[in-house]
């Protein structure tokens, strides 16, 4: 079971099953459709979780909803919680989850994805270090 906290401090807890899949294809749409996040073997399921923060927020929040109600934590108040570098910790959270639900073969592919994101990120923070290291600071009024 994986985990994360989000920017209220508050520890959520990720576990997939096949109950919850069937909650996500019946309560989640995107871009018109059920969001089938079983289906893996479509590079665009993952896409979507790795690229579209209100798709992972929505996700998370069903799949968290009985702790959030324990928690009295509303879908808002919830969805709040999530900015910054909590969504990139939500997200690996969910990709692992994931990749611990499947077989070897998807478990493969995901765990695949993840490094590459992880080294997407890593390679584009270098790269935004170097450009604000080469810009000169700006002066209050051009003094």
């Amino acid at each position: 079971m994986s985990f994360y906290k989000d920017t209220e401090n508050r520890t959520w807890y990720i576990a997939l099953n096949v109950g919850v899949f069937r909650e996500i294809r019946e309560k989640i749409e995107y871009k018109g459709r059920p969001f089938d996040l079983l289906n893996v073997s479509d590079p665009t399921t993952l896409q979507a979780v790795a690229t579209d923060a209100v798709l992972l927020v929505d996700l998370l929040a069903l799949i968290t909803s009985e702790q959030r109600k324990t928690a009295g934590v509303s879908v808002s108040d919830f969805m709040l919680a999530h900015k910054q570098d909590t969504l990139i910790t939500a997200q690996t959270a969910l990709l692992e989850a994931l990749a611990d639900f499947f077989p070897t073969m998807e478990r493969l592919a995901i765990q695949d994805m993840m490094r590459t994101l992880a080294k997407s990120r890593e390679e584009a923070t270098r790269q935004l270090e170097r450009k604000a290291e080469t810009q000169e600071t700006p002066t209050a009024y051009g003094v």
